[in-house]
């Protein structure tokens, strides 16, 4: 399973995900002096599982959802996390 399909299948086990887009930029880094491996993703999520929950909260349920594969196959992660609600005002 690729890393985009395991992020999805991570994230979709602990919430019902009505966006979802995983944008890779590895390639950017890989030339860094310190590039150690593993990727750097950026993450766009609107779910109903981030109602009424703070930003802290929200990007917390991601991190517990991506547990173990932080500082392994994800080197960084940056999140942009809104509500379902939030998202259908826009």
């Amino acid at each position: 399973m690729n890393l985009d399909n395991k992020i999805k299948s991570r994230l979709s086990k602990v919430m019902d995900i009505d966006y979802l887009s995983i944008n890779n930029d590895t390639n950017k880094h890989v030339n860094h002096k310190n590039y150690d491996g593993g990727a750097h993703i950026e993450l766009e999520i609107v779910s109903s599982a981030f109602e009424g929950l703070s930003i802290l909260d929200q990007h917390k349920l991601v991190y517990k959802a991506l547990e173990g594969m932080i500082k392994k196959e994800i080197h960084a992660l940056a999140i942009k996390t809104t509500s379902t609600s939030d998202w259908k005002k826009e």
